[in-house]
């Protein structure tokens, strides 16, 4: 993976805007608008450079984990918390990404 396709990536999960205070989506939408994309990209760029692809979308989880700062008032100073939740607190719940694991997507 180069670097222009790695900061192209990043610069997509940024316009997600996924911490923003106008981001209205609740947990059960995410997975809709985050997992055709992620495996696109782990489909394309993780055939051969998966390494270098799994530590972009790194920036993935920490936006993800600023969504759940944002949206749960208890994690909103605790960063390592909201990390912590968001790799088992739905599957803990019955409510996984769309029947898929964040591990099995490769993004913990």
């Amino acid at each position: 993976m180069s670097t222009k396709a790695a900061k192209h990536i990043r610069r997509t999960i940024r316009e997600w805007r996924l911490a923003s205070t106008k981001n209205h989506y609740a947990l059960e939408d995410l997975p809709r608008i985050v997992d055709p994309v992620v495996r696109g990209w782990m489909n394309y760029y993780g055939r051969y450079y998966r390494t270098r692809c799994v530590l972009t979308l790194q920036h993935l989880n920490e936006a993800l984990a600023a969504w759940v700062r944002r949206k749960h008032k208890r994690f909103r100073y605790r960063r390592r918390a909201s990390r912590y939740w968001l790799r088992w607190g739905p599957e803990k719940r019955g409510r996984g990404w769309g029947g898929e694991s964040l591990e099995s997507l490769g993004l913990t």
